[in-house]
């Protein structure tokens, strides 16, 4: 049955070293691999943030023209607010209804005048009818005065009115573009919102990619170290190997020198051929040359 071999030191030493290196090798292509998947990462997330930043810039120019719509309607109701104001002045200017006063009025002045005309009077009788009819007449006058005052403030406050109407129309014009605006500056926003949770997804995933790819890093950095100093080991081995070889062939070339002069005397031959005997046990094959 052959005798099985045993690996010698250096052989071992080499075999080790090799395993070593391939952990490390293998350790260098899982960093590799967590790196590119890493970097796929941040690139995702510049992608996001570059689509983020053209959402938040259409955001904020809805935002702008939103507000600028707001400005422009609260200026309006601003303006119809004062109009309102103006127009309670106006009405509590002239609060008094002198319509019924001036028509009776009228029909008494008609009927002084109709009596004066017609009826035969004493000249006194006369001339006090028609001192009533001066200060029926001078009141008259002055009710028509605030009825023609009335009828301004009436026809003012009919503008203010109208004015008032188109001014709120108009608001409302403006606040209709406010909601709409800002109904679609808060779609963007949500996507600026969800843009944003996704670039903090990735970066939280592309940082625990990070620190895997570092720990790897590191570990293969430990087998590297460990394969520079088995690989010194190695050499050595070799060394002592060469060493010890050098230095059994020198033994043998000592012996051989040393048998050679031991020949020559018949005395030492059994001497000589048993101490070669010992050399070929230890060191190998003995060549004796006459």
């Amino acid at each position: 049955m052959p005798r099985k071999k045993v690996p010698t030191e250096l052989e071992k030493a080499e075999l080790k070293l090799r395993s070593i290196l391939d952990r490390r090798d293998e350790l260098n292509e899982q960093a590799n691999l967590v790196r590119q998947e890493r970097d796929l990462l941040h690139n995702q997330r510049r992608e996001t943030a570059d689509g983020m930043r053209e959402i938040r810039d259409k955001r904020d120019d809805f935002v702008k023209q939103m507000r600028a719509h707001k400005a422009v309607r609260n200026k309006l109701h601003d303006q119809a607010r004062a109009l309102i104001d103006t127009r309670r002045k106006l009405r509590g200017k002239n609060p008094m209804n002198v319509g019924g006063d001036l028509r009776r009025l009228r029909v008494e002045l008609d009927k002084m005048e109709m009596r004066q005309q017609t009826e035969p009077m004493p000249i006194a009788e006369e001339n006090d009818l028609i001192d009533e009819m001066r200060v029926k007449y001078k009141d008259l006058l002055e009710l028509e005065k605030v009825e023609d005052e009335n009828v301004k403030v009436s026809k003012d406050v009919g503008d203010i009115d109208r004015h008032i109407d188109d001014l709120f129309r108009r608001a409302d014009e403006e606040h209709r573009q406010v909601v709409a605006l800002s109904d679609e500056a808060q779609k963007l926003h949500d996507k600026v919102t969800e843009a944003f949770q996704r670039i903090a997804a990735l970066s939280a995933e592309a940082n625990k990619k990070h620190e895997e790819y570092i720990k790897l890093r590191e570990k293969a950095d430990e087998y590297h170290q460990r394969a520079q100093e088995m690989r010194k080991t190695v050499l050595k081995t070799k060394e002592d190997e060469r060493k010890e070889k050098r230095e059994a062939r020198d033994a043998i070339r000592q012996q051989n020198l040393s048998v050679r002069k031991a020949l020559t005397d018949k005395k030492k031959l059994d001497e000589a051929a048993e101490d070669s005997l010992q050399q070929l046990l230890k060191h190998g094959k003995v060549e004796l040359k006459g």
